[in-house]
């Protein structure tokens, strides 16, 4: 994944900035280790990168964008004869830095995040098709071959690496239960070691993928009833900060404007339309990122 994985904010390709980082190896080291989940986080991630050439890249990101806003402000501030922009220029700098610094830390558990919510999204879907052809009487090798030639997602790419595995000479219940332990979606592991464990005890595998897609439609239901009663609360705070308040201010704002003393103009109700309309966007972003993954798309 390293091959095609794009930092944001990254300057120049991923394959010059390895090479160019190698003077920042110790101070990524450094800052490797004050942020300890970061090599977790790029394992699970599927980043086939070093944390400390991670973090030396993340310093050489922060160097070039800190340097890059001083000296534009800098010279912005020297042609404009602006003082301030020239007194400004280091505290900008220093602020981008931090800024893309951080983001770039955070990115690793943000590409994990995505890679387990599409796990978990494609997951009962897939052990559906997975028991519909045990059913069938296809073999449980075959069923896993064609799941991973499927559109499943993650679930596809996840299984694929299986199969790789079982086509070196690995045993299915192996590849399965190596494969569960390096998953990051918590379902998928207990679904794929649930697996693992039937096979290896002998059972009938039809009837261990019909107890995992009840499991995980309980499961699926139990967080559908989480999420319905979370909502409850969030809709109220949105009637009330959204509706109401809105309601009330721009009646208040229509009799003070009565008053000859005090002017209300239009702009006072454009910026409260604004503010208004980027809230409303934040909070249904809010309530949509709440969703739960297992739920599906």
């Amino acid at each position: 994944m390293a091959k095609d994985l794009t930092i944001p904010f990254l300057p120049m390709p991923l394959k010059v900035a390895r090479k160019s980082v190698h003077n920042l190896i110790g101070m990524g080291e450094k800052l490797n280790r004050l942020v300890p989940s970061l090599g977790f986080n790029l394992k699970q991630a599927g980043i086939d990168i070093s944390s400390r050439e991670y973090a030396a890249i993340v310093l050489f990101s922060a160097i070039f964008y800190g340097l890059l806003f001083t000296l534009t402000f800098l010279i912005f501030g020297i042609f404009s004869g602006t003082a301030a922009f020239i007194g400004l220029s280091p505290f900008i700098g220093l602020l981008m830095a931090i800024m893309v610094g951080f983001y770039q830390l955070t990115y690793p558990h943000v590409l994990l995040a995505r890679r387990v919510a599409d796990i978990d999204r494609n997951l009962i879907f897939a052990v559906k098709n997975l028991l519909v052809q045990v059913y069938a009487g296809i073999p449980l090798f075959d069923a896993i071959s064609n799941v991973a030639d499927s559109e499943f997602g993650a679930v596809s790419t996840e299984f694929k690496k299986a199969i790789n595995e079982m086509e070196s000479g690995k045993q299915i219940e192996t590849a399965l239960e190596d494969l569960a332990v390096k998953n990051p979606s918590n379902y998928f592991r207990r679904a794929i070691g649930q697996l693992a464990s039937g096979i290896k005890s002998g059972g009938k595998i039809a009837d261990v993928l019909s107890s995992i897609v009840d499991y995980l439609s309980s499961e699926q239901m139990l967080l559908v009833r989480k999420y319905g009663s979370s909502l409850n609360p969030l809709a109220m705070g949105y009637m009330l900060l959204a509706v109401i308040l809105p309601a009330l201010a721009v009646t208040f704002m229509i009799v003070l404007g009565s008053f000859p003393a005090i002017k209300v103009n239009n702009n006072m109700f454009i910026i409260l339309l604004f503010v208004v309309t980027v809230f409303q966007i934040m909070y249904v972003g809010m309530m949509k990122s709440k969703r739960p993954n297992l739920i599906g798309a």
